[in-house]
């Protein structure tokens, strides 16, 4: 006869066990994070674009949604020719349940003032939703930042 208490250890053991599976799933994110900044700062549209699932969305601030990997690609195309650079991105949290993970992050940007003054550093906050696809990348669905006043 089975007891509780060898239920009650199985089942236990089963949720610490299922947990573990995905113990590095935050620094899975963390590496992530670093290729979109690394991809990012190189201004590699191919690299961006694999960061991005095909139906993935951007919402930046103040504009319209930017739907697709082609014209997510477009957009941050528009920004390094805007003179964008030297993205720094840090992890402040990250959320993994299964194959969908929540990041809470900061960024800043080096961003050529039209003076021709001294760069600029522009920054804010991040909230990103990566799927983790059938290849095991993770890849952003929804990618949203705003900006903080300087």
């Amino acid at each position: 006869m089975i007891s509780v208490k060898s239920v009650t250890t199985a089942a236990f053991l089963s949720m610490l066990l299922a947990n573990c599976a995905h113990v590095d799933a935050p620094a899975d994110i963390a590496g992530a994070q670093q290729a979109w900044e690394d991809a990012f700062n190189a201004q590699d549209g191919e690299r961006t674009a694999d960061l991005y699932t095909e139906n993935a969305r951007i919402y930046p601030p103040n504009r319209p949604t930017v739907e697709g990997r082609d014209s997510i690609v477009a957009f941050w195309q528009a920004v390094w020719d805007g003179g964008a650079h030297s993205l720094n991105l840090e992890l402040a949290e990250a959320q993994v349940a299964g194959d969908v993970a929540i990041e809470v992050g900061t960024w800043e940007v080096k961003h050529p003032k039209s003076d021709g003054g001294e760069d600029a550093l522009l920054s804010g906050r991040t909230l990103v939703v990566w799927s983790r696809g059938d290849d095991g990348v993770w890849r952003m669905s929804h990618d949203m930042w705003n900006d903080n006043p300087r």
